[in-house]
């Protein structure tokens, strides 16, 4: 399991070798990455778009081209799919990262090192059951902002 790795590798297909070289004979790499073909991206400019980040993020592919590239380094795709978080959309909209906490903040960690949780509001859920709706919507056309490439590796005699 690859996750969110391969864009930031400054050679990617090196990095696909060496997960090729780890895997077993009919391994499985599950590679799950941002997708640079989802619709967040294309509507708004590549520059605002949340994962234009060099050199943060190095590398950016579509589903067909990293496919393209794993079946070129001999895998066969199993399955392929993409998925729109509420978080990547609004990231998307919004590129101020300072307003989304991806780790919790000290505030909000309690002496006993749990988290406190946080009140979901009305709001929250409209805009969770918008997002949900999307996702079911984009799912078949796989143009949501994250992807997952199921990928084996095949022998020679495959």
């Amino acid at each position: 399991m690859c996750g969110d790795v391969i864009e930031h590798v400054p050679k990617p297909m090196e990095f696909i070798d060496a997960v090729d070289d780890l895997l077993t004979e009919n391994g499985v790499a599950i590679i799950k990455t941002p997708n640079y073909g989802s619709i967040g991206r294309k509507l708004v400019s590549s520059e605002r778009w949340y994962y234009s980040d060099p050199p943060l993020h190095l590398q950016l592919f579509t589903l067909k081209t990293l496919c393209r590239q794993l079946k070129f380094r001999r895998f066969k795709i199993l399955a392929t799919q993409t998925s729109m978080s509420s978080v990547n959309i609004k990231r998307a909209f919004t590129r101020k990262r300072s307003n989304i906490a991806l780790r919790p903040s000290d505030k909000k960690i309690q002496e006993n090192g749990y988290v406190k949780e946080s009140k979901i509001t009305w709001k929250h859920t409209i805009a969770y059951f918008v997002f949900d709706s999307i996702n079911l919507l984009t799912g078949p056309f796989k143009i949501g902002g994250s992807m997952v490439i199921y990928a084996k590796k095949q022998t020679q005699e495959n």
